[in-house]
């Protein structure tokens, strides 16, 4: 067996012989890496890691020359080497997982002995260093228990200094060994201790001792009583009074041993789950949860967590853009042909580069869409997360979120069935959550795990132990703190704390603790606290470097004990400190900082408006509420959008530039009459002789009317009046005017008069406009106008020109695709017509395969493949419409892919199955022809022997409205032949026979449909059709149905 020694230097052996190292280091790099983690691996796993910055096959091809370099060094070891196609392992054991059992078995000198040197001192890659830290932690924990039950205090200090010298800058070590020395009788080493520990923290990291360090320092610089005959053994005297508490990094875990277990068990690595820690603020919701991510990375998964904003509104997905950055320091670099990591930029800018690549922006789509492709690239970074290792996400303060941050996480639990990922979200029991509620329930209805755990009160007896583990209270005084903390640990912590410190009486809130830490502070100091409590969260350095460019005030802020510093920023330790201090604030004051804070800070734009708003600054608060708007449009959060812009609205009432943004988010969302009511709003405060305003206003109307809302005669409505009106504006752009007759045409082909929409095409081709957006626009046109009056070659070739325009947003070059397949089906061209879905979904794919365009693209591949008999591979489309209706969590989508695999079990004579999802799309108001889809139904049902049921759906066929798409000739072919299905179950073949005839001489009348047919579809549904009737094929099952009866009697 081979043997890899990785502590000191990286040592191979066979048995009792070495084996020489490889020459190639990255082949000496690969054994470490193999050796630490034991088993065989994804070999994309190991390229991605040693070879991040190259092509996938550039880096597999290294990996391959590497892997023959180490086999040919092992020699006659290389069967250690495993290697597959797919998947390298090395087969060893190391001194690693000697020492690892070594600890297991209590064996601890035995396993303290095998450290011979740092863990591969030799190497110094990014996974060395990491794993380098994690054992020597572990080395740090069994020094320390070698250290407790050491036989006299020099040995004691002895594996303390061992201990810090894994790490000089450990100041929990430092404190370790200045305790062992002073134990000794050594106080002057121990305060030597302290100061070169000072002197490091300073040299490196620019800070200070933290609060226990310096408390210790001071408890030893104190003189011992003179009645204690032995030094070394005589009892710390008490610490000299001090207006400030003393804050170590975190509270010890007491009273929550159940809870922690439970919280393990629904965490296993690769659990799959979700579990919801529950409580009041302070009751150890944030400290139980660190305890678990703590114990997770020491057993090797990789975590990653976030944290809510408290403060109103904050920006869409916050607690992904905080999430995202924390996991992008610890995961692998992304394969190089990923492009995930540049839609994160969405998220937050920085994200691209943190994950090492350009921040390239992505292009532009329309909200909803955008917002697919953000999900879905969330996602592929949390599968790249979990790829080596399982991943365990914290989302605090989830009660807190933003609405579109819990949607995303709705979205990407559905892959937690396939994926090792287990979520744990804190949140208090109030504000109530409806939409996280829901979340968790749609959890559980797909069948995936939810624990959830509450956490009490703590019992007085663990409140007892609490406080005696932070502060040395007399009984009386433990038992006041206690009481006033009524079973919350943070309270009993920071009273405690508070009484430790001289303060008479029991501290009767956290304000009266805040208060004492902030009171003795310099002006300036106080300030930065101040401003940190109106900014209710963490400010960045560069925030905090202009509101304070003087360090000392940070410092002498973070000496009172209720700040911490990290590179995320600077900010109270927990939400209740800042939400004490910010009750102390007086309201003036507070307005003042707030607009201190608006002219600084760098966060989301909804969160620079708060300021501005609290500040009394309304009008500037609205523009930067636009500005969110905006933002929130952009990567999809329509919701929170409309919600910004009626908040803008409140601040500055009736602005019709406001108004109109407001419409057009309702439209992104598909509220139809909202959006006309505030485009009207907009339009009645409008002069009515500012016609470039005017203009302007039914021009971006006629946009969502022809886009989002698919509505064409509304379309010709409102651009006949944006070139009425900027027809009377001598300077209007000639793009702009271009766009309006573009759009005019579509509409006028597609729903209005097509002589008019000729003139508006002859109109738009005498201008000089060279822009892809309008060319695309002015193709669509003509192609409707082709479709509108027959001519399928002529559209063909214009939605080609769509297509080579360039320009028109990525729905746009979908929709081109998919009419083209349409044109070429309704011309009996069928392969033709698939050819073109594929190449839809090839352009959809370079997209990021978004559900929106992908679902649609699929199902007109299975309508197409169904009427060629090909129905194996018509149900896999449909399949794939499904999921990418699954992904998406529209139930407009999941809608229509019922329908539309309902419609193919129907042709497939799958009666029972396109019964029930018929019924469930219609349920759902599908956007189909309800007329057909119940007619549809009604042959299921009768052909299933169900003749009431299907005479009822019958009924409820003359009830729905019918529209151009429902094509009545073929709602009454079809009724006939419906009915003489139900009178056939009925066995009354007189009258079948008579309804099969009535039906076959109404398919014989109907021609061939055209593209009045296509057009149809695409103004009433907003979708290409999935393939015109064909009454030839209609014909021929009536027929059949004729030749199965018996002839009639004579």
């Amino acid at each position: 067996m081979l043997q890899v020694r990785l502590f000191g230097r990286l040592e191979l052996r066979a048995g009792d012989t070495p084996v020489p190292l490889p020459l190639s280091r990255r082949a000496c790099e690969l054994l470490a890496w193999l050796a630490l983690n034991p088993g065989e691996h994804p070999r994309g796993i190991l390229a991605a890691t040693f070879w991040p910055d190259v092509l996938d096959t550039s880096a597999r091809a290294s990996l391959r020359s590497a892997a023959w370099s180490a086999r040919k060094a092992l020699g006659p070891a290389g069967d250690a080497l495993t290697a597959t196609r797919d998947r390298v392992g090395l087969r060893c054991t190391t001194d690693l997982q000697s020492f690892d059992e070594l600890v297991e078995q209590d064996r601890l000198d035995e396993a303290v002995a095998l450290c011979r040197g740092p863990l591969l001192a030799d190497l110094d890659e990014d996974w060395i260093l990491e794993a380098r830290d994690r054992h020597a932690q572990r080395l740090g924990a069994v020094l320390t228990r070698l250290a407790d039950a050491a036989p006299t205090p020099q040995a004691a200090v002895e594996l303390a200094r061992r201990r810090l010298a894994l790490d000089a800058l450990d100041e929990d070590a430092a404190r370790e060994l200045m305790r062992r020395l002073a134990a000794a009788g050594d106080r002057s080493g121990a305060l030597a201790v302290y100061d070169r520990l000072s002197e490091r923290l300073r040299a490196h990291l620019g800070l200070a001792p933290s609060p226990p360090t310096r408390a210790l320092s001071a408890e030893l610089r104190a003189p011992p009583p003179e009645a204690e005959p032995r030094p070394a053994a005589a009892p710390p005297p008490p610490a000299p009074p001090a207006p400030l508490p003393p804050a170590p990094p975190a509270p010890p875990l007491v009273g929550r041993d159940a809870e922690l277990a439970e919280l393990l068990r629904a965490t296993t690595p690769g659990a799959r789950a979700v579990a919801v820690v529950t409580g009041e603020a302070g009751i150890g919701k944030t400290r139980l949860a660190s305890e678990l991510l703590a114990e997770a990375a020491a057993a090797g998964v990789r975590t990653a967590s976030c944290t809510a904003l408290e403060l109103g509104g904050p920006a869409p997905f916050q607690l992904w853009a905080e999430l995202l950055r924390d996991l992008a320091r610890t995961i692998p670099a992304p394969p190089r042909d990923a492009r995930w990591p540049e839609e994160l930029a969405a998220l937050a800018p920085s994200l691209p580069m943190r994950l090492g690549r350009t921040a390239a922006a992505p292009a532009a789509v329309a909200p909803e869409l955008a917002r697919a492709r953000l999900f879905e690239a969330v996602v592929d970074c949390l599968e790249h997360a979990c790829a080596d290792r399982p991943l365990i996400l914290l989302f605090e303060d989830v009660h807190a979120s933003d609405p579109p941050s819990l949607e995303l996480l709705s979205y990407t639990s559905r892959r937690f069935d396939r994926l090792p990922i287990a979520a744990v979200l804190t949140r208090r029991q109030v504000p109530a959550r409806a939409d996280l509620d829901a979340l968790l329930h749609a959890h559980r209805a797909r069948g995936g795990t939810v624990t959830e755990i509450a956490l009490p009160p703590l019992r007085r007896t663990d409140v007892d132990a609490l406080i005696r583990q932070v502060a040395a209270l007399d009984a009386p005084a433990r038992d006041r703190v206690a009481g006033a903390a009524d079973g919350n640990p943070l309270l009993a912590v920071e009273s405690a704390r508070a009484a430790a410190t001289g303060l008479r009486g029991p501290a009767p809130t956290l304000q009266g603790v805040v208060a004492a830490a902030l009171g003795p502070l310099p002006p300036s100091a106080r300030r930065i606290a101040e401003l940190v409590a109106v900014a209710g969260r963490p400010l960045k350095h560069a925030e905090l470097d202009a509101l304070s460019p003087q360090p000392a005030d940070a410092l002498a802020a973070l000496e009172s004990g209720l700040f911490a510093t990290d590179r995320a920023g600077f900010g109270f330790r927990h939400q209740l400190l800042l939400d004490a201090a910010l009750a102390q604030l007086a309201e003036p004051r507070a307005r003042e900082l707030h607009g201190e804070l608006a002219a600084v800070i760098a966060g989301p734009a909804a969160e620079v408006a708060r300021h501005l708003k609290a500040a009394g600054q309304d009008d500037a608060a609205a523009d930067r509420l636009a500005h969110a708007a905006s933002e929130a449009l952009r990567v999809g959060a329509v919701a929170q959008a409309i919600a910004f812009l009626q908040e803008a609205l409140e601040l500055r009432p009736g602005d019709p530039a406001l108004l109109l943004d407001l419409a057009q988010a309702y439209a992104y969302n598909g509220l139809r009459t909202e959006a006309e009511e505030a485009l009207d709003r907009a339009l009645r405060r409008f002069d009515p002789a500012d016609h470039a305003a005017r203009g302007a206003a039914h021009l971006r109307a006629a946009r969502w009317y022809s886009g989002v809302l698919c509505w064409p005669r509304r379309t010709v409505e409102e651009a006949n009046r944006a070139l009425a009106e900027l027809d009377r504006v001598p300077e209007t752009a000639v793009r702009t005017i271009a766009e309006a007759l573009a759009l005019g045409a579509w509409a006028e082909a597609a729903a209005g008069d097509p002589a008019r929409a000729e003139t508006l095409l002859a109109r738009f081709a005498a201008l000089d406009v060279d822009d892809p957006d309008v060319r695309y626009e002015n193709a669509n046109a003509r192609a409707c106008q082709a479709m509108r009056q027959g001519r399928l070659e002529e559209a063909m070739d214009h939605f080609a020109e769509c297509i080579a325009a360039g320009g028109g947003s990525p729905d746009s070059v979908y929709a081109a695709w998919s009419n083209r397949a349409a044109l070429a089906a309704a011309l009996g061209r069928t392969e033709e017509a698939l050819d073109h879905a594929e190449h839809g979904l090839d352009a959809v794919h370079e997209l990021g395969d978004l559900p929106p365009l992908v679902g649609p693209l699929h199902a007109l591949r299975a309508t197409l493949l169904a009427r060629i008999g090909r129905f194996d591979e018509a149900r896999t489309a449909i399949a794939a419409e499904r999921e990418a209706a699954e992904r998406s969590s529209a139930p407009a989508l999941l809608a229509l892919a019922d329908h539309d695999e309902g419609m193919l079990c129907a042709a497939a004579r799958q009666d029972a199955r396109a019964a029930e999802l018929l019924a469930r799309a219609l349920d759902h108001d599908a956007a189909v022809s309800r007329p057909l889809a119940r007619l549809a139904r009604a042959e299921a049902l009768a052909r299933l022997g169900r003749a009431d049921d299907a005479e009822r759906e019958l009924r409820a066929v003359t009830l729905e409205p019918v529209r151009a798409v429902d094509r009545p000739p073929v709602l009454v072919a079809r009724l006939s032949h419906v009915q003489g299905l139900i009178a056939l179950a009925r066995d009354d073949i007189d009258l079948a026979a008579r309804r099969f005839e009535e039906s076959a001489a109404a398919w014989r009348r109907l021609p061939t449909a055209g593209g009045g047919e296509l057009l149809a579809n695409l103004v009433d549904l907003g979708r290409p059709t999935l393939g015109p009737v064909e009454p030839a094929r209609e014909l021929q099952r009536v027929t059949d149905e004729l030749s199965r009866l018996a002839p009639l009697p004579t």
